[in-house]
């Protein structure tokens, strides 16, 4: 297939990958998650099927930086880097290239760079909705305090033993 005839098929296979990341990120249930987050990766292949060109690896830190909004940074590390190989070789192979490998390993960096990135989001989006959480919890255990002293007779003050 010549270029001008790949660039469609490669232009549908793109424009898929941004119908799936969106799904992912705005589905409302699981499977709808599951279904941008499997379609990203295929729609990456497709579109380096029919045209293989390196730059197709910079959506992989798109792919990598998504990954662990919904997974562990392990899995989505093990998810990300043999898909990452796997893109890298048919891009490779396609292309026919002897310098697809280099340009991987540098795309490998800028991906595994977007994944824990993302990592360090959610971690510390976690830890402010357990502030937040905790926070709530002390300021009604403040209120109950002022409550237990507004009713208490004599205030809070009032000495129980008599001389």
């Amino acid at each position: 297939m010549d270029d001008t005839a790949a660039r469609l098929p490669t232009a549908l296979a793109l424009a898929g990958f941004l119908l799936a990341m969106f799904t992912a990120w705005g589905a409302e249930s699981l499977p709808g998650h599951l279904a941008g987050l499997v379609a990203m990766p295929i729609a990456l292949l497709f579109a380096s099927w029919f045209q293989p060109i390196t730059l197709h690896l910079v959506l992989m830190c798109v792919f990598a930086g998504t990954l662990p909004y919904f997974a562990s940074a392990a899995v989505s590390l093990v998810t990300a880097v043999p898909i990452h190989f796997v893109l890298a070789g048919l891009v490779g192979e396609r292309s026919g290239t002897d310098n697809t490998w280099l340009y991987s390993l540098t795309y490998l960096g800028f991906t595994v760079f977007s994944l824990f990135s993302s990592y360090s989001v959610m971690r510390e989006r976690r830890a402010r909705e357990e502030l937040d959480r905790v926070h709530q919890e002390l300021v009604a255990a403040g209120q109950l305090l002022a409550q237990r002293r507004r009713r208490s007779p004599g205030g809070p003050w009032r000495c129980t033993r008599s001389t």
